[in-house]
């Protein structure tokens, strides 16, 4: 987690995980609340982050979370 600053200061997070995403569009759409699957928790990442990147690799997938600070 860093911040950076000049005309549009954010706070950006970035996390690994190994694991792989369903879809192009995960967390795009809004998960089904009856879902046994769950995906909530990447669809409430986009609602309330500015930018989300999603970079997929060979060792699973990270997530880079800008959020602007003013």
């Amino acid at each position: 987690m860093w911040t950076t600053s000049g005309a549009r200061a954010e706070v950006v997070a970035e996390i690994h995980d190994g694991g792989r995403l369903a879809g192009p569009l995960a967390g795009r759409r809004r998960p089904s609340l009856a879902a046994a699957n769950g995906g909530r928790g990447l669809w409430m990442i986009h609602q309330l982050c500015d930018l989300v990147e999603v970079r997929a690799t060979d060792t699973g997938f990270t997530l880079r979370l800008h959020m602007a600070t003013a």
